[in-house]
């Protein structure tokens, strides 16, 4: 349905090196910690969402939605707070719509 590419700026390999040199790609591509590590890392990121096939962005909000609820639900972060950025995030996306091969691009 998307394909996502996240992009980290240079800082981000010295600092992630520390702790992850030595592994293999396959164990990084299994490890959660790694994931937590890029995504909380003190370092720039850009990430870019691309469209496989069409969706709407009710389609789009739903999924990504989803599974954050359901990832701070496991972790034990999900409040009010949460909630309410969740229905902000589908309100910014309810009446776009993404054919295949358009981008949505996020910065942190």
């Amino acid at each position: 349905f998307t394909a996502i590419g996240v992009y980290l700026e240079s800082d981000a390999v010295k600092i992630l090196a520390d702790k992850w040199r030595g592994k293999g790609a396959e164990e990084l591509a299994d490890s959660i910690d790694f994931f937590r590590d890029i995504y909380t890392g003190p370092f720039e990121k850009f990430t870019k969402v691309t469209m496989i096939i069409p969706l709407t962005g009710a389609q789009y909000t739903e999924k990504v939605s989803e599974n954050c609820v359901a990832y701070w639900k496991a972790i034990g972060i999900y409040t009010e707070a949460e909630d309410a950025a969740i229905e902000k995030f589908k309100e910014v996306f309810r009446t776009e719509n993404f054919p295949p091969g358009a981008s949505i691009l996020f910065t942190q």
